[in-house]
């Protein structure tokens, strides 16, 4: 499982915490150049499932299990910190891995489950960088379609980006039974009780970053609209699996993002994940899941497509998060956009239990 960099420096790696994807980083990075999985960590005082999930990491990888962060952050051999745990703890678990000098990698957004904390987040990570210090989260940004979109936008194929839509239609709830459907797995997975939330909470924060960077502005607003139609879990709870966000952004174009979780098990794909933005010249979509590149230049009278093969979009955001550590450079997206991301992302459910639309001066609410 251990091998050696170039310069023969080996980064160490805690797994802290297993309530989300932890198995499948550390399958990522047991396979990587220069990498060692070190330990799987987490706090004393924990709900049974987490427990057993942590065990269970551990066990996999034949890795010794520390019930002490603190402790475990001070393994001189630890290097890297890759965080799973339920949303509400990212925020503190972030802080302690950042003023511990570690690089950190966390599951996804948001960042953390308030303003203030999230921002005490992008602060330490600020405190942290000028140590040489990365911080990154898994996104869609780095996926191949995303990145060569970008690349038109930025040379002025379709002109000035307007509008932009962005589906985050993941394609398996579990339905009306979930104690019997084949998805019942995600029964635990989708309770409010752990994740403070429903589906924009889960997959918003992939949406809100491909729309942002892809716009190459700030948003400014954001008016939800939520409802649970699919599955029983989500209406016992309160939670929504379904959203569409309509959002503003500095630069005067607008966007729309629907998000959701319907039961689809016969679907061919794990979701329907795509984002078109709309410019003054022409139009560009990024499929990843349905792997093509396709601009329309309306000056021109013509369009083109590129087809790719499926890219796995949480091992390619790892290798750039590794890249960054590796070489010094900074991820493809760190603290302020997370920070920026996980903002959007809270206005959402603002407005949803508001009814109204909240505005952002600037990215802040």
């Amino acid at each position: 499982m251990e091998t050696s960099t170039a310069g023969g420096q080996t980064l160490g790696v805690l797994l802290l915490s297993a309530a989300r994807h932890q198995g499948a980083f550390a399958e990522v990075l047991s396979r990587q150049p220069g990498v060692r999985l070190v330990a799987v960590a987490d706090e004393a005082d924990l709900v049974p499932w987490v427990r057993e999930a942590n065990q269970k990491l551990a066990e996999t990888w034949k890795l010794p299990y520390v019930e002490d962060v603190d402790a475990a952050l001070a393994l001189p051999e630890v290097d890297i910190v890759t965080i799973g745990s339920e949303y509400a703890r990212h925020g503190p678990l972030a802080i302690k891995v950042l003023r511990a000098g570690k690089h950190l990698l966390l599951d996804k957004q948001p960042m953390a489950m308030s303003i203030e904390e999230s921002e005490a987040v992008s602060a330490a990570a600020a405190e942290a960088a000028a140590r040489g210090v990365k911080l990154s989260y898994i996104h869609h940004v780095v996926n191949p379609t995303v990145l060569r979109a970008k690349r038109a936008i930025e040379r002025g194929e379709i002109g000035e980006p307007r509008a932009v839509f962005v589906s985050a239609i993941v394609t398996y709830g579990p339905g009306d039974d979930p104690d019997t459907s084949p998805l019942s797995r995600w029964g635990r997975g989708l309770h409010p009780q752990w994740w403070n939330g429903g589906e924009v909470i889960h997959h918003g924060g992939y949406a809100i970053g491909v729309a942002r960077y892809l716009m190459g502005s700030e948003i400014t607003s954001v008016y939800g609209v939520a409802g649970a139609h699919f599955n029983r879990i989500h209406r016992e709870n309160g939670s929504e699996d379904l959203a569409t966000l309509s959002i503003g952004f500095a630069n005067g174009g607008v966007g729309t993002l629907v998000i959701g979780r319907p039961p689809n098990a016969s679907h061919p794909s794990y979701a329907d994940e795509f984002a078109n933005v709309i410019g003054t010249r022409g139009a560009i979509t990024a499929d990843w899941e349905n792997p093509s590149f396709l601009l329309c230049d309306a000056e021109q009278g013509l369009s083109r497509r590129e087809m790719y093969g499926r890219a796995d979009t949480t091992e390619l955001a790892i290798l750039d998060f590794l890249a960054a550590v590796q070489t010094g450079r900074d991820p493809l997206q760190g603290a302020e956009d997370g920070l920026a991301e996980t903002r959007v992302l809270l206005a959402g459910y603002q407005s949803i239990r508001e009814g109204r639309v909240i505005s952002l001066n600037g990215g802040h609410a």
